[in-house]
């Protein structure tokens, strides 16, 4: 380590006490940005879907949109953190200066515990942020691509950092903590983790009529209550949705996989969803009155009490879904397939082109309705 002179100490010291001053300053710069941005992340996750409300950045007073803040706010925060890196190595220029003649901050310290709370705030702050930033815009694959790769470089950078400057003063057992560190802030962006099964995007309750969603990523979703009227899904990937006592009157979901989701008293009235799969969905006292299901695959769904009136089901297959006192009345099952299905109580009376031969492959009970003419096997006969 250098050594000084007596000379020299004291001009040392008062530009080692500016540094470390403006080095406070800059720390304080980016906590408190940081915190700004993790609090104004908070915002529902339609925000990212639809553009609402607009931020006031602090500091410079300038007032942005949420979407454009997602892309400044990252861009700021590594601003921030490099120059607070430029001022961090400027000061080690002053190692060789006694402890007593250096200011008293707390990366100034010499004892372990303030090190690491210093190492924990200069490399790991930055990183979390970024990937508070990655889980509020994962919604939206191009802004996610955007900060995920934001954040991949510059976790690695700073590991790669922080790591050398542990080895080159032999302090291994912190440089493995880093990289450990690093390992756990980047998982969360792995493909090996699944991130919306841990924090699923919620958009329950929100008004999302009338929006083009092609090209989100609402897999897996809350979307209870939420409004979908008009808008399109087009071939989506909607498996796992969450979504009872939502609303998609007119909603276009054509070749859309809707797969295994909740779908309880929502409201898909005049709803495009020919050649969509809603496979193993719940479907329990759903409307789909007058809804547009040609070749729609609902094999093994749940639609008990669901109202069908109206509704194209050419093509639709049934295969081993529960139908109790599902209503069909005028729906057109022209080439429908009941293969396995339960039609207990359910009403089929004055359902188009239903069959004989369609009936034969399901069953119901004495209390299910069929046209004059035709008659279906009950479920549990002795």
């Amino acid at each position: 380590m250098e050594t000084y002179s007596e000379s020299d100490i004291a001009t040392l010291r008062e530009r080692h006490t500016e540094l470390s001053n403006n080095i406070n300053r800059i720390l304080f710069t980016l906590l408190s940005f940081g915190f700004f941005c993790a609090l104004t992340l908070t915002q529902p996750d339609e925000m990212v879907i639809k553009n609402g409300g607009k931020i006031r950045i602090p500091f410079v007073s300038m007032e942005v949109d949420f979407l454009t803040f997602l892309i400044i706010g990252p861009i700021a925060l590594l601003g921030i953190t490099v120059y607070l890196i430029l001022f961090m190595e400027e000061v080690r220029k002053y190692d060789g200066l006694p402890h007593t003649e250096k200011q008293v901050y707390i990366f100034n310290l010499n004892s372990k515990p303030a090190k690491m709370c210093s190492s924990i705030i200069f490399f790991g702050f930055t990183p979390l942020i970024l990937l508070m930033f990655y889980i509020k815009t994962r919604v939206n694959p191009g802004y996610a691509a955007y900060v995920g790769t934001l954040m991949v470089l510059t976790t690695l950078i700073l590991a790669v950092y922080f790591f050398y400057q542990r080895l080159r003063k032999k302090e291994t057992a912190s440089a493995i903590a880093i990289a450990i560190v690093c390992g756990l802030l980047l998982l969360p962006i792995s493909p090996l983790f699944n991130l919306n099964a841990s924090i699923p995007i919620c958009v329950s309750g929100a008004n999302l009529s009338n929006l083009n969603l092609m090209g989100f990523r609402l897999a897996g979703a809350q979307a209870e209550k939420a409004v979908f009227n008009e808008s399109v899904f087009y071939r989506m990937d909607l498996t796992h949705l969450y979504a009872p006592h939502a609303a998609f009157k007119n909603a276009n979901l054509i070749g859309a996989t809707l797969n295994q989701s909740d779908f309880g008293s929502a409201n898909f009235e005049k709803a495009q969803l020919s050649w969509s799969s809603m496979k193993g969905s719940m479907l329990v006292n759903t409307v789909l009155k007058e809804a547009e299901m040609v070749d729609t695959d609902l094999s093994d769904a749940v639609l008990e009490s669901a109202n069908l009136e109206k509704a194209n089901l050419r093509g639709a297959v049934f295969r081993m879904a529960h139908l109790n006192r599902a209503r069909f009345s005028e729906a057109d099952l022209a080439g429908a397939v009941f293969e396995g299905a339960v039609l207990i109580g359910a009403d089929l009376g004055r359902a188009r082109n239903l069959t004989q031969e369609q009936l034969n492959m399901a069953c119901g009970d004495r209390d299910t309705i069929v046209a004059a003419g035709l008659n279906i096997r009950e479920c549990f006969q002795n």
